[in-house]
């Protein structure tokens, strides 16, 4: 049986954001900057931060926890939204669990969102929320190095005792479950949002050049999503009824 993953007691409840006109949040920056910003969690958490944006309304404020002497964010960030997440050198994960409360603190949010690793220390008095993507380290650990697989674990673990942890998929959520022992009440799934204005259907459908049925890979190509191994095979047999035609 998994060791059960509890919040800290004498935690503050977490707000609806609809119930509060003047809500502030605070979410983790980090992964918008660097090559982060351009990969899946970085356009995650742009997406958040723009549906977040809606709903605290004008009269609500979004804050972002960043280092300010990281790279540029990915998407562009009032000044006065930046709250500083300055470190000396050396493991981010360790510096979060002993700076995050000065860090947090300084912002007073109402709601503090770790949207990916290494989720800083979080004060008693701010309720907060953790994203939860994959647990592939901890399932595939001989994909990863010794550096890695600590790092992973850790943030993992330290996530699941977020008063409310969000899962990406109905996958996620039975893995976060089963392997992390979080109670099925405090998960909840939350599918990645959809830059819509970006990636709404053309008014002609289709690919220049190619004619006929086609499939749209957007992602990688690594193991564990299986494109290569299952699905490109799967592409290639035949349809029933299709006249031997894939």
């Amino acid at each position: 049986m998994p060791r059960c993953s509890r919040p800290p007691p004498g935690r503050a409840r977490i707000p609806a954001v609809n119930a509060a006109p003047s809500l502030h949040l605070l979410i983790d920056g980090w992964p918008l900057q660097g090559p982060t910003g351009r990969r899946g969690v970085g356009r995650y958490v742009a997406g958040l931060a723009r549906g977040l944006a809606r709903r605290v309304g004008p009269s609500g404020r979004l804050s972002y926890l960043l280092d300010p002497r990281g790279a540029p964010a990915s998407i562009e960030i009032p000044h006065e939204a930046v709250v500083p997440a300055t470190a000396p050198p050396g493991p981010a994960l360790a510096w979060g669990r002993v700076l995050g409360p000065r860090w947090i603190g300084a912002a007073n949010p109402d709601v503090f969102h770790a949207t990916f690793l290494a989720p800083p220390r979080v004060p008693r008095s701010v309720p907060w929320v953790a994203t939860i993507h994959d647990l592939i380290p901890l399932r595939h650990p001989a994909l990863f190095s010794i550096g890695q697989r600590i790092v992973f674990g850790a943030s993992l673990r330290l996530a699941a005792r977020a008063p409310r942890v969000i899962a990406v998929s109905a996958f996620t959520a039975n893995l976060v479950h089963r392997t992390l022992g979080v109670p099925r009440e405090r998960v909840r799934v939350v599918p990645p949002p959809i830059d819509v204005a970006r990636y709404a259907a053309p008014p002609g459908r289709g690919v220049q050049g190619v004619d006929g049925r086609y499939l749209l890979h957007l992602g990688g190509f690594d193991p564990l999503k299986g494109v290569v191994e299952k699905l490109m095979q799967g592409v290639g047999q035949p349809r029933p009824g299709a006249g031997g035609r894939p």
